[in-house]
């Protein structure tokens, strides 16, 4: 029979289930605006970074700096060749600051800093291989600067293979050297060991010659 609250109930119900789905479609439009919003920010600020990126002033500061550190290290390893060895037990047992100053004070003349740069360039890692990655920095410099055109990975992938190279060629030649500074660095002079308690000293002179050859 006729039921009024019936009616009522569905009608109520309705309305609720009208207002459950508008609140629903409104949360998911506003869901949609915030993915786009934060989608737009997105986009604005890559955008921005990459013309912050591209900027020529930028290139231009970044070239700048990469040619005065490569002349801070050639200045400082030019003066290590002559006073590494007198530096070494100050860079070795003090920190970059104490071996500034006092009695003990490092005679590069690139500073405490310097001798520390040159000490791990020359040193203990590439020896005169070194040399080449600071060709490397100032032409990269340089081309910041559009004084010089290059392709990237070319010249970094021939500057590793030199510095490396060399490193090794000069660590054979000097590996029985009285001087505590080892032209090839501490890394030709390992690698020659190496090669020379496993292969002999006819291997290593094979393979010094094939890295000759490259």
């Amino acid at each position: 029979g006729y039921n009024p609250e019936n009616i009522h109930q569905n009608a109520y119900s309705t309305n609720n289930d009208d207002i459950a789905n508008e609140t629903k479609k409104e949360t998911q439009q506003r869901k949609k605006a915030s993915k786009r919003s934060n989608t737009e920010i997105s986009e604005v600020n890559q955008s921005s970074l990459v013309r912050f990126f591209n900027n020529r002033n930028f290139h231009i500061y970044i070239g700048i700096v990469l040619i005065f550190i490569a002349a801070f290290i050639t200045i400082a390893s030019i003066s290590h060749l002559s006073f590494g060895a007198e530096d070494q037990s100050t860079i070795t047992n003090n920190t970059i600051i104490e071996a500034g100053s006092g009695d003990n004070a490092t005679q590069n003349v690139a500073g405490s800093l310097g001798a520390y740069i040159s000490h791990v360039a020359l040193t203990k890692w590439l020896g005169l291989g070194a040399f080449v990655l600071i060709i490397y920095i100032s032409i990269i410099g340089l081309a910041l600067l559009r004084k010089t055109k290059l392709s990237f990975w070319s010249l970094t992938f021939k500057c590793l293979i030199l510095a490396i190279a060399t490193s090794i060629v000069l660590g054979f030649l000097t590996y029985n050297s009285a001087t505590p500074l080892y032209l090839g660095g501490q890394h030709g002079y390992h690698i020659n060991d190496i090669l020379l308690k496993t292969t002999g000293l006819f291997g290593t002179v094979l393979v010094n010659i094939l890295i000759i050859t490259l």
